[in-house]
C-alpha cells in the first residue's frame, strides 16, 4: 500500500484539472462500486504544468477513503475525545475549501493489538478505521469497525437510524474488526456481519428497516459488489467461504463457488460481463468464474499463489483487469498484454475476456 495512505497523517489533496467541481463519488470505489468515473482529463502535461494544489486537509491515522456528494467530501478518522480517549470519527469537510463542517465521534479506536501498524520500516502506518463512508447527498451511511451501521444527515452529521449488528442479529468481530464499507444501490442499503440467517443484511435507507436477512458464513474484510447478471440484480459476498451471490431484492441465493480463506480477504469480487474474479494474498492466489444458469458457476481458472490481492480492487476496463498484486509495498509495472488469444492453460492470461495488465510487488 502506498506510504502515504499508511502514514499516520493522511492528506486530503484536491487537484486543478479541467474543473473543480467533477462527479460525485458516493462510496467505496465510486458510484458504481467499480472503482472508474465517467469523467475525462484532457491531455496535459502536467510536468511541464503541474496541477495547482486548491487545499489539504489533515486527516489522522487509518485506511479510509473518501466519498464525495453536493459539495461535500466525508470520511473516517481516529480523533482524541475530551478525556484523551482516542475515537473513530466521521468528517465532513466543504470540497471546495476543505473547512470542516462537522465531525461525529464513533466508537473507540482501540482493537485490541496494534495489526494496523504493521508497515514498512520506518513508516508503521497508524492504525485506525477501515472502512469508507457511503452518500446519496442527503445521507451519509457509515459501517465502523465494531460493526454498528449508522445513518447520519449529511447537512449534520445528526443520527437518523443505526444498527449494532453485533447486538441485535448476533455478529461476531472478526480478526482486525471490521473493514467493509456499506453497499447503497438504489434506497438499500448493504452490509454482512450478522450470525445465523443474518449474515447478509439489507436495510431502507431512509427508515433503517431490516429488508431482509440471510445467510450463515463469516464475512471478511472485502466490501459486496453490486451486479447485474442475467438480468438478475445480486450483491455478491466475498466471505471466508468464498463467493457467495444474493438475490438483491430478498436476500435468495442464486449461486455460490469456493475460494480459499487466509489470515484476511481484502479486495472485492470484480465482474465483467458474466465472469466474476477473486483474489486475495497470503498465499491464495486467484479464481475466475463464469455465472451461468445453475447455483453453481463454471470455474474458469484457478491459480494459487498467483494474482494476489493484498488489499487493492483490481480495475477492469475495455477489458482489461489492472491487478495490484500481495503488495504492502509500491507496485510497478511487471508486463503489459492486450488482446491475448485464450491461453492454452485456460489461466491468468485468459482474464476476464482475455485480455490483462498485471502488477507485481517490488520493495523500490
Amino acid at each position: 500500500m502506498n506510504s502515504k495512505l499508511l502514514s499516520a497523517c493522511l492528506f486530503f489533496t484536491l487537484l486543478l484539472s479541467t474543473s473543480v467541481l467533477g462527479e460525485d463519488w458516493t462510496q467505496y470505489r465510486g458510484i458504481n462500486g467499480d472503482g472508474k468515473s465517467s469523467e475525462t482529463i484532457s491531455k496535459v502535461n502536467w510536468a511541464a504544468k503541474p496541477p495547482k494544489v486548491l487545499w489539504k486537509k489533515p486527516t489522522p491515522l487509518g485506511f479510509s477513503s473518501m466519498s464525495i456528494a453536493a459539495g461535500r467530501v466525508f470520511t473516517l478518522t481516529a480523533e482524541e475525545d475530551k478525556a484523551g480517549t482516542l475515537l473513530e470519527t466521521c468528517v465532513a469537510l466543504d470540497a471546495n475549501s476543505g473547512e470542516k463542517l462537522w465531525s461525529i465521534p464513533l466508537k473507540a479506536s482501540d482493537y485490541g493489538h496494534d495489526g494496523g501498524n504493521s508497515g514498512a520500516p520506518g513508516n508503521r502506518g497508524g492504525d485506525g478505521p477501515r472502512s469508507t463512508p457511503t452518500t446519496d447527498g442527503k445521507l451519509v451511511f457509515v459501517y465502523d469497525s465494531h460493526q454498528v451501521l449508522r445513518c447520519l444527515k449529511a447537512e449534520s452529521g445528526e443520527v437518523v437510524w443505526q444498527h449494532d449488528v453485533i447486538e441485535e442479529y448476533a455478529g461476531t468481530e472478526i480478526k482486525w474488526r471490521n473493514a467493509t464499507s456499506p453497499l447503497l444501490i438504489g434506497d438499500t442499503i448493504y452490509v454482512g456481519g450478522g450470525g445465523a440467517d443474518h449474515s447478509f443484511l439489507a436495510f431502507n435507507k431512509n427508515t433503517g428497516k431490516l429488508l431482509w436477512h440471510a445467510g450463515d458464513e463469516t464475512i471478511t474484510h472485502a466490501t459486496p459488489t453490486f451486479a447485474e447478471i442475467d438480468g438478475k440484480d445480486q450483491v455478491i459476498f466475498f466471505v471466508q467461504f468464498g463467493l457467495v451471490s444474493v438475490n438483491a431484492n430478498d436476500g435468495k441465493e442464486l449461486w455460490r463457488t469456493k475460494f480459499s480463506f487466509s489470515v484476511s480477504t481484502a479486495a472485492s469480487p470484480v465482474v465483467s460481463g458474466k465472469q466474476v474474479f477473486c483474489s486475495a494474498g497470503y498465499g491464495v492466489g486467484s479464481l475466475l468464474v463464469e455465472v451461468n444458469k445453475t447455483t453453481e458457476p463454471d470455474e474458469k481458472w484457478f491459480e494459487a499463489g498467483k494474482l494476489m490481492n493484498h488489499w487493492s480492487t483490481p480495475i477492469v476496463h475495455d477489458g482489461i483487469s489492472t491487478e495490484f498484486l500481495n503488495s504492502k509495498n509500491m507496485a510497478k509495472p511487471r508486463y503489459n498484454v492486450s488482446n491475448l488469444p485464450p491461453a492454452k492453460s485456460n489461466g491468468p492470461n485468459a482474464v476476464l475476456d482475455q485480455a490483462i495488465v498485471s502488477w507485481s510487488a517490488t520493495n523500490s
